[in-house]
């Protein structure tokens, strides 16, 4: 018989993961592509959110698909040497003028 679901006791935030190091790996389920973010980048974008929340949040750059699966990680220092991770660079905000006639 199968387990039955219960709703998590605690939500993890992504603050919770910058006091520890932790890193998150994003991967997508349709075209298999996988990225590594840094917490604090994220907290940004999206805000000190639940990281399962996060799930339904981001979209795949490559197909652009919205089921991400996303887990979170400490890598050791081995793992670490050749893990190349995304930093934000910057956030751009399109403008776009809303006309109306008088």
């Amino acid at each position: 018989m199968p387990e039955p679901y219960y709703p998590k006791s605690r939500i993890y935030p992504l603050s919770a993961m910058t006091d520890r190091l932790d890193l998150l790996r994003v991967r997508c389920m349709v075209c298999k592509r996988t990225h590594v973010y840094y917490p604090a980048d994220l907290i940004v974008i999206f805000g000190d959110v639940d990281v399962d929340s996060l799930m339904h949040r981001m979209s795949c750059e490559g197909c652009g698909t919205k089921g991400m699966d996303v887990r979170t990680f400490l890598p050791s220092g081995q793992e670490r040497v050749g893990l190349r991770i995304r930093k934000l660079v910057s956030i751009r905000i399109r403008r776009i003028p809303v006309w109306r006639e008088d």
